[in-house]
């Protein structure tokens, strides 16, 4: 680690730190590298994104924090610290203890989340029962400012409504609402508006820039297209086939992205097109290839030297490139 990443680490106004994490699906036989030591940090209160395509590990290092993975994913190396707690040794009663109360959560499909069969504001004020020790009523008023909170129109008739009665816009809002209803210090919400047009992504992102700047709250904000992180995160880490490719704050990574995949998905993003579309015929071997830069076989400024795996490059005391191209500015 790097002696900014340590000087950082060391802040009292650090929430999360992800240190050197490495982590592999077991297929078969087999095992796939999805995440190649990864490092980042989160402050108090502020919004780091994780950038990349579908694949790039993102979503994957996410689920690692609460303990979320799947039962063939195994964490090889590193450490992930919540307020100085070591996660990946916690056991199962402190990571429940953790979910929902300390780390809320949101994803992609709302719906997926929502019990069938249970009105979404009892949902709602069932998270609540559980990690705080209220009577029932008392949940059930908390849920409905909550809903108002969440900016959900006509909160006490919406309570009674079950999933199938809402919009996608709609029904996100309830998630997150219930996420952040015992006033999580950690948001991690991953691709909460990819399912949306548009406007309801508008709608959506201001909402938890809202809650961020009323609450306090950090959030890990997981996203294929900068634009959508533009005008919420302050900090942006861009992942490609499981590895960090750069991080900075949001402004220099806007105004002078380093790396050549940074490049690469600012422009895209500009001409509305779909990265994930462009970058999913990257071949799946080379996904789990520790040698070389990993970007190399689509980079327009490859050179010999990229065959050996990039180094950290600091720019500048808070921002970080993975490419060869910028080693003599270390």
């Amino acid at each position: 680690m790097t002696l900014t990443m340590i000087e950082r680490k060391n802040s009292s106004k650090l929430l999360l730190s992800v240190q050197n994490l490495k982590i592999q699906y077991r297929k078969k036989n087999e095992y796939i590298e999805a995440v190649e030591d990864v490092s980042f940090n989160i402050d108090r209160g502020k919004v780091v994104a994780l950038v990349g395509e579908s694949g790039s590990g993102k979503t994957t290092t996410a689920l690692a924090i609460p303990n979320l993975l799947p039962a063939n994913a195994i964490i090889k190396e590193g450490v992930i610290l919540y307020k100085g707690k070591n996660l990946i040794q916690a056991t199962h009663e402190e990571l429940r203890a953790i979910r929902g109360k300390e780390i809320g959560m949101v994803f992609q499909d709302p719906t997926s989340f929502l019990d069938p069969l249970m009105r979404v504001g009892d949902q709602v004020a069932e998270v609540i029962v559980k990690h705080e020790s209220i009577k029932k009523k008392e949940a059930i008023l908390k849920a409905k400012n909550i809903l108002e909170k969440m900016r959900v129109t006509e909160p006490e008739r919406i309570y009674y409504y079950y999933p199938h009665q809402l919009s996608g816009g709609m029904a996100q809002r309830v998630v997150i609402g219930m996420a952040i209803a015992c006033q999580p210090s950690l948001l991690i919400a991953d691709e909460p508006t990819s399912n949306l047009d548009l406007t309801v992504q508008a709608q959506i992102l201001n909402l938890l820039k809202a809650l961020n700047h009323e609450l306090g709250m950090s959030i890990l904000l997981i996203s294929h297209d900068l634009g959508v992180v533009s005008g919420i995160a302050d900090r942006v880490v861009i992942m490609y086939a499981g590895r960090i490719m750069e991080e900075g704050d949001v402004h220099s990574i806007f105004k002078n992205p380093r790396h050549p995949y940074t490049r690469a998905l600012l422009v895209a993003s500009e001409l509305g097109e779909d990265m994930v579309k462009q970058q999913n015929d990257f071949p799946s071997d080379l996904l789990s290839s520790s040698s070389g830069c990993c970007y190399r076989h689509k980079c327009p400024y490859v050179m010999e030297r990229c065959k050996e795996n990039p180094i950290e490059i600091l720019l500048d005391q808070d921002s970080r490139v993975y490419c060869w191209l910028y080693s003599n500015e270390s």
